[in-house]
C-alpha cells in the first residue's frame, strides 16, 4: 500500500496500520493526521482537523462532552521526541488559550519530554498534555477499529433485517430470519 498517497481512505489506513504497525513510519504526514483525529472522533471527540502546514501548531482540535477544547499534535517519526517538541505544543496551547493537549507519536518520548509535560501540570499556569507513544496510540487505534467493526455490523444488521438473516451482535453469526 502507498501510505505516501493522502487520497487513500483513512478507513483503509487504519486496517492496515493495525496489521502491519511498523509502516507507522511511512504513513505521509497528513494522512496520519487525520488516522489521529478519525480515532479521537471514533473515541466520542468532535474533531477539527486544522491546516497541513500554518496550523500555528496544533494539528487537531478536539472537542470533549464537556466542549472543552484539546489541542493535539501528530508527529510521525522514528526518533524520540524531544523536550522542544513539548514546549512547542505548550506554547501553542498558550496562544490558543486551551489547557489541555495531547501529543501523538508513532515512536516514544524521551525521559526530559515525559519530565517536563509532567511539570507543566504543576506550572504557575498549568497545562495538561498527554503523551500518547506509538504503542499507546496503537492500543487507541485498535480499539476504535472494535468500535467501527461494530458499527458496521449493526448497520449490516438493519440493511439486511428486511429481507435476509439477522447476523447476532454477540458473535457475527447468522442466527436465523428477521
Amino acid at each position: 500500500m502507498d501510505l505516501s498517497d493522502i487520497s487513500v481512505p483513512v478507513l483503509v489506513v487504519r486496517d492496515y496500520i493495525i496489521s502491519k504497525y511498523e509502516a507507522r513510519f511511512r504513513i505521509h504526514p497528513k494522512l496520519f493526521e487525520d488516522t489521529v483525529a478519525s480515532v479521537f472522533k471514533d473515541h466520542g471527540f468532535s474533531v477539527i482537523v486544522t491546516g497541513h502546514s500554518h496550523d500555528g501548531g496544533i494539528d487537531v482540535i478536539l472537542t470533549g462532552k464537556d466542549n472543552q477544547e484539546i489541542g493535539v499534535q501528530v508527529k510521525r517519526y522514528k526518533n524520540a521526541i524531544q523536550v522542544e517538541q513539548i514546549r512547542s505544543l505548550a506554547g501553542a496551547l498558550v496562544l490558543r488559550n486551551v489547557t489541555d493537549g495531547v501529543f501523538v507519536t508513532t515512536s516514544r518520548f524521551s525521559s526530559v519530554a515525559v519530565k517536563t509535560s509532567e511539570e507543566y501540570q504543576t506550572a504557575r499556569i498549568p497545562i495538561r498534555i498527554e503523551l500518547l507513544d506509538g504503542n499507546r496510540f496503537y492500543d487507541a487505534l485498535k480499539l476504535a477499529q472494535r468500535t467501527v467493526e461494530r458499527t458496521v455490523v449493526d448497520a449490516t444488521i438493519d440493511h439486511w433485517c428486511g429481507s435476509m438473516v439477522l447476523i447476532s451482535r454477540s458473535n457475527y453469526e447468522v442466527t436465523g430470519e428477521c
